[in-house]
């Protein structure tokens, strides 16, 4: 048993039970071990359980993120490819573990609450995508915190919704409010974008 197989089981606990009713009990019944093999491997039982499930999937939606904006393309086609690969992560875990409705809001507010390193490094993506949209002046020159701080605050709205409802409809939300985020923050609005 490794901690990898403990975490993906710990996925499929955390997202059919939530965080308040994720027993370490449950999980290493369900891996068909004793609890002082979960413990053996994570001695802070649930609460390092927990850290560590979710600094693994937060580092797989920023590696995502990461490797979408990597290619060549404007910002505006860079930050659509972000918030797509942000939101494909998303779609997938919910797809694949249908998220209960009330897991959901619980698992989101735990993220905010409890992973504030997410957050910074998803901000510092943003203020480097941004700014490198200001140098080449694909974006005019804005309080880049405060504007990095104001699409990540939109990319999480989508991102919950994305976790509450797939189908074209977040797809499209996503293309315009990349849309509406350009013909604000461009240098020019553009009608042909």
């Amino acid at each position: 048993m490794t901690r990898e197989k403990i975490l993906d089981e710990a996925l499929q606990v955390l997202l059919r039970a939530g965080v308040r009713r994720f027993r370490v009990s449950e999980l290493a019944e369900r891996l068909g071990v004793v609890k002082s093999a979960v413990y053996h491997h994570f001695p802070g039982g649930k609460e390092e359980v927990l850290a560590a499930l979710f600094a693994r999937e937060e580092g797989r939606v920023v590696a995502a993120m990461e490797a979408a904006v990597a290619g060549p393309g404007t910002c505006r086609e860079r930050l659509l490819r972000l918030a797509q690969a942000k939101l494909a992560a998303v779609a997938t875990l919910t797809e694949l573990h249908r998220v209960p409705e009330g897991v959901v809001s619980e698992v989101a507010q735990f993220c905010r609450s409890r992973r504030f390193e997410f957050l910074q490094q998803e901000r510092q993506l943003l203020e480097r995508l941004l700014r490198e949209g200001m140098e080449r002046g694909e974006v005019r020159k804005l309080d880049l915190p405060v504007l990095a701080a104001g699409v990540q605050a939109a990319l999480l709205d989508l991102a919950e919704r994305a976790a509450r409802e797939s189908g074209p409809g977040v797809r499209e939300l996503t293309e315009l409010m990349v849309d509406v985020l350009f013909t604000g923050i461009g240098g020019v609005p553009c009608v042909a974008c």
